[in-house]
């Protein structure tokens, strides 16, 4: 038995924020996040048959926002893929486990942030704030680029890490 098409587009109106945040976390782009987004619920409401229940339709959402995210920067040349995928697990994990509002979120990411060393703080702000590719930085900054992914891949281990303790203090905090 599958999905009732009211539960679904209930679902997918309530997932909306959650799973285009999830998008952007991999593409950087909020218009191709939304793009990717529209795209994932079309092809949710032509498989209906093929979903059972709510929570197996939040997996496959997950699920192909990360695949769609990931093939929109194989497309694009220009950005190459920076994160680790053990990164995309825990961004999933927290997004399905919705134990955190967005704005717990922005505050984690806060903190996690102002705790890095100055030089990962500086290759993060290049990265997401300057907008350069991890061989525009190797070369702002004279470094092999092999050397900028390991570190960035790092980096993210370590805000992954932060931000899920920060989160887990929080729950912990408010019960």
């Amino acid at each position: 038995m599958s999905i009732t098409e009211a539960s679904m587009v209930k679902q997918l109106v309530a997932s909306r924020m959650r799973v285009v945040a999830y998008i952007w976390a991999i593409v950087h782009d909020m218009a191709l996040a939304e793009d990717l987004y529209q795209d994932l619920c079309a092809e949710a409401v032509q498989k209906r048959s093929q979903i059972d229940t709510v929570e197996h339709l939040q997996n496959w959402l997950l699920q192909g926002a990360r695949f769609r995210g990931i093939d929109a920067l194989r497309r694009r040349e220009s950005q190459p893929l920076v994160f680790d995928d053990s990164v995309y697990h825990l961004i999933e994990a927290d997004l399905h486990e919705d134990k955190a509002s967005a704005r717990d979120l922005q505050q984690a990411l806060d903190r996690c942030l102002n705790e890095l060393a100055p030089d990962a703080r500086r290759l993060v702000d290049l990265r997401y704030s300057g907008n350069l590719t991890g061989p525009e930085i190797a070369r702002k900054l004279n470094r092999n680029l092999k050397t900028i992914y390991v570190t960035f891949t790092r980096i993210h281990r370590k805000l992954a890490t932060c931000i899920q303790k920060s989160l887990a203090e929080r729950v912990h905090q408010h019960g």
